[in-house]
C-alpha cells in the first residue's frame, strides 16, 4: 500500500512528458544512460516515467535517490526534494537502512526551509530507528538539539542532550554534548551545574581538544567569575597556547594581574 500512496505524490510532481510507459528495466537503464551522460531533466523524465509504471520493480530505490540527486544539484529545488522524500518515506518505511538516510536527509530540507517543527518530528523519528551506530545518533540529536533551541524550547533541547547522555558513544562525542549542555547551564546561572559538566569533559581527556580548550576556558571564567584567582590564572595559562585566539586569553591573565580598580593596561 505504501507504493500506491507513494506513487499518488509523483503525480503531482510528474512533468507533462511523463504519461509514457516504457517497459521497467528497458526504462530503466534509458534513464541510468542519460543520467551518465549529464542529461539530467532527460534523466528526471524517464526515472519518473519508470516510477510511476513499475510499483514493485527492484530499481526503484535508484530511481528516487537520482531525482533527488536531479532535485538537489541541478534544479536546486528544495520544495521538490521535499515532496520526494516525503514520498520515499512512505515508500521505504519498513526498510530500516533506506528509512534512516530518508528522514535525515528530510530534516535537512526542512531544516533549509525553515520548517522547524517539521525537521524536529524528523530528527525524532530518526531517534527512534533501531540498528545505527552511536555517532549517528549523536549527530541527530545534537541536530534536534539545535532545532528546539532555536525554536525557543530550552527544556526541551536540554532534554534532548541530557537522555543522550544515557547512550554508549565516543569520548569526543560525550564531549559535545557536556559542552552544550554546560553552557545552557551558564546562561540560566545555574553556575555548579555547568562547572560539574566542564569539569567531566576534562575528566574524559579532552583538555587539548577545541572542546577541551572551551571547557578549560569557561572553568576559568567561572573561577573568576567566583573569586578563585590562583585557579583562574592557573586555567587561563593551562590554554594560553592552545586557545585559537591567545590574546583573549593573555587579556583574561593580565585582568587577573590588575589590582581592584585600576584599568588594565594598553
Amino acid at each position: 500500500m505504501s507504493r500506491y500512496l507513494a506513487l499518488l505524490l509523483l503525480l503531482l510532481l510528474a512533468l507533462p512528458a511523463c504519461t509514457e510507459r516504457s517497459a521497467g528495466p528497458q526504462s530503466l537503464q534509458m534513464a541510468d544512460a542519460a543520467f551518465a551522460r549529464g542529461e539530467y531533466l532527460e534523466a528526471e523524465r524517464l526515472y519518473e516515467s519508470y516510477l510511476q509504471a513499475h510499483l514493485e520493480d527492484s530499481g526503484r530505490w535508484r530511481a528516487w535517490t537520482r531525482l533527488l540527486i536531479v532535485s538537489r544539484t541541478i534544479r536546486k529545488s528544495s520544495p521538490r526534494s521535499i515532496q520526494l522524500l516525503e514520498a520515499m518515506h512512505l515508500e521505504f518505511i519498513d526498510e530500516k537502512e533506506k528509512l534512516w538516510e530518508i528522514l535525515n536527509d528530510l530534516g535537512e530540507e526542512y531544516r533549509r526551509q525553515g520548517e522547524l517543527e517539521k525537521a524536529a518530528a524528523v530528527y525524532q523519528k530518526a531517534l527512534d530507528t533501531p540498528g545505527r551506530q552511536p555517532e549517528e545518533y549523536v549527530r541527530a540529536r545534537l541536530l534536534l538539539f539545535e532545532i528546539q533551541r532555536r525554536s525557543g524550547h530550552f527544556d526541551v533541547a536540554r532534554a534532548v542532550l541530557v537522555e543522550g547522555l544515557d547512550m554508549e558513544m565516543a569520548p569526543e562525542d560525550r564531549a559535545a554534548m557536556l559542552l552544550k549542555l554546560s553552557t545552557m547551564s551558564i546562561y540560566a546561572g545555574e553556575l555548579e551545574d555547568a562547572k560539574a559538566r566542564l569539569e567531566e569533559i576534562v575528566a574524559l581527556g579532552r583538555g587539548e581538544s577545541e572542546t577541551g580548550i572551551m571547557a578549560v576556558f569557561y572553568l576559568a571564567d567561572l573561577a573568576e567569575q567566583s573569586g578563585e584567582t590562583e585557579r583562574a590564572r592557573a586555567l587561563f595559562t593551562s590554554i594560553l597556547h592552545l586557545h585559537p585566539n591567545p590574546a583573549a586569553v593573555q587579556a583574561r591573565l593580565n585582568n587577573l594581574e590588575t589590582p581592584p580598580g585600576v584599568p588594565p593596561p594598553g
